[in-house]
């Protein structure tokens, strides 16, 4: 079979960590966007036996294990661990341009509500981005209004728990009592919350989840119709067998 590598020294160094994606709606280049310990790499993929690193993004402050993008409105929201890093953005419409890569970019505008954070959600639907994991909200969600991408101004916050991972959407499910309502998932390191975030100045839970033998609740995703809500955890195996 054909397989196409690119090492870590030609993506720009450090370990890698997370990794999202992006296609370019003015000629469909598809675009890999990977988080490193010190950075982001912009990779082209359109030709997937010969992929090739088009920018890098540096960290804005220090290096740092974690780092977490999303996407919206043809922008990248880049957050990480690293100490007042805040959240980055990258217009990525200029990387189609950029005449003789690898080059390194730095981002369009930098939001400093917080400094830290562990993970980034966003609700394409509603251009708002849910910081969680921050130095803010004892790690809770930091809604942000990202609806003009370059200007993101802060639009509340959440305190309930620390949250680890987030999925946030607009509610279709089966659960009549809260249709139409924008409502966030999240993994919270014993125990799912499920919170309505709809006005983001009074966010306000809808039901907490717990489960046996828990461990570290990690991640998870709903099903596409939102019946099911999968997650799991990281380390319960590593206890219970």
């Amino acid at each position: 079979d054909l397989m196409a590598f690119m090492a870590l020294d030609e993506l720009g160094g450090g370990e890698a960590n997370d990794i999202w994606g992006w296609v370019d709606p003015t000629d469909s280049t598809e675009y890999v966007i990977m988080g490193r310990t010190n950075g982001t790499a912009f990779v082209n993929i359109s030709d997937p036996l010969n992929p090739f690193l088009v920018a890098d993004v540096p960290t804005e402050t220090t290096s740092s294990l974690w780092r977490d993008v999303k996407v919206y409105a043809d922008h990248a929201f880049i957050v990480s661990e690293a100490g007042g890093h805040g959240m980055q953005v990258v217009d990525l419409t200029q990387l189609g341009g950029i005449p003789n890569p690898p080059v390194t970019l730095q981002p369009n505008a930098v939001y400093p509500g917080f400094g830290n954070a562990h993970n980034i959600a966003i609700n394409e639907q509603t251009g708002f981005a849910y910081a969680v994991g921050t130095n803010t909200a004892g790690g809770g969600i930091h809604a942000i209004d990202v609806s003009d991408p370059v200007n993101p101004v802060i639009a509340g916050t959440y305190d309930e728990s620390y949250t680890h991972d987030a999925q946030v959407v607009m509610y279709t499910g089966p659960d009549q009592d809260h249709a139409g309502q924008e409502v966030a998932f999240c993994f919270n390191e014993d125990h799912v919350a499920i919170v309505d975030v709809t006005d983001k100045t009074d966010m306000e839970l809808i039901s907490d989840v717990t489960y046996a033998q828990v461990e570290y609740t990690h991640q998870g995703w709903l099903s596409e119709d939102q019946t099911f809500l999968y997650f799991n955890d990281e380390l319960d195996e590593r206890t219970w067998g």
